[in-house]
């Protein structure tokens, strides 16, 4: 069965979440072909990162010669690739980004977001001549999003989410993912946390936020029953660079009172980033 999610603010959406990888050919893989591909790719690849470049040797290559691979995912893999170069989408990271998405699904990886759903949202944001600006954030993310639900990383702060997830490609601007109904953000820092359940939204790579519809916090971390000991709020946006929420409205329930309060909500972590010169450890800005 398919889950289906309705944003009247999107043109078109992709739940393609179960079936095969996203219009193959036809006809058989040329795996000569598909080893030279990985092998040009790599080397690329190599002025930017050698560890990258081990990874699709080492790793993805095998699993793409493997009598067990998926022929779907072989099928688009290097038209995937060709179409990148097209569009002058560079070795690294977006080229990269997609080959370590297509090794998540040929080793059988347990994925957020299906493949066949994410190689749709590729294709079809391959399709147009469309802004560079517009894919890297889908590319980058790739392998991170499909197997942690990490949709962005600063410095200082991961924020991921875990929920239902769908990758969506308007007919004009950037990728955008959509998160939920019911599901939990977090951003995660060195020693200290948020966490938003009950939530769902969409991430806007553009403007670097998280659109929430609704959501809670609670006070477990603090010792708190959780159950007891939370606040309720509506609509709320978050600037990711800054892992913070503040909501102007919040329906606080505490055991401390026998009636629900009314009031306002900040939230914050403390993110910390370390300089690799001097070793100081510093508050991020902000």
């Amino acid at each position: 069965m398919a889950l289906r999610f309705t944003f009247p603010f999107l043109g078109l959406l992709f739940w393609l979440l179960r079936g095969g990888v996203a219009s193959a050919q036809g006809g058989e893989v040329d795996l000569v072909s598909l080893e030279k591909r990985v092998m040009t790719l790599s080397k690329s690849v190599e002025r930017f990162d050698r560890d990258a470049a081990r990874f699709l040797e080492k790793d993805l290559l095998p699993a793409l010669m493997s009598p067990g691979a998926d022929s779907l995912i072989l099928s688009v893999f290097e038209a995937r690739l060709d179409r990148m170069d097209e569009m002058n989408l560079g070795p690294f990271p977006d080229q990269f980004g997609y080959a370590r998405s297509a090794h998540a699904g040929l080793v059988g990886d347990s994925l957020r977001i299906p493949f066949a759903a994410w190689d749709a949202a590729v294709a079809r944001a391959l399709e147009g001549k469309r802004s560079t600006r517009d894919f890297q954030p889908l590319f980058s993310v790739g392998k991170d999003l499909l197997l942690d639900g990490v949709f962005h990383r600063t410095k200082g702060v991961e924020w991921e989410f875990d929920g239902p997830m769908v990758m969506a490609v308007p007919e004009s601007g950037p990728p955008q993912l959509l998160m939920g109904p019911n599901g939990t953000l977090r951003a995660l820092a060195k020693g200290d946390s948020l966490v938003i359940k009950q939530t769902g939204g969409h991430y806007d790579h553009s403007m670097g936020r998280f659109e929430g519809r609704t959501g809670r916090v609670d006070w477990g971390r603090s010792g708190w029953d959780p159950n007891r000991n939370y606040a309720d709020f509506g609509a709320f946006s978050i600037r990711l660079k800054s892992p913070g929420l503040s909501v102007d409205s919040a329906r606080f329930t505490t055991e401390l009172f026998p009636d629900p309060l009314l009031g306002q909500l900040t939230d914050k972590v403390r993110a910390r980033e370390r300089d690799e010169k001097t070793g100081k450890a510093t508050d991020v800005a902000k």
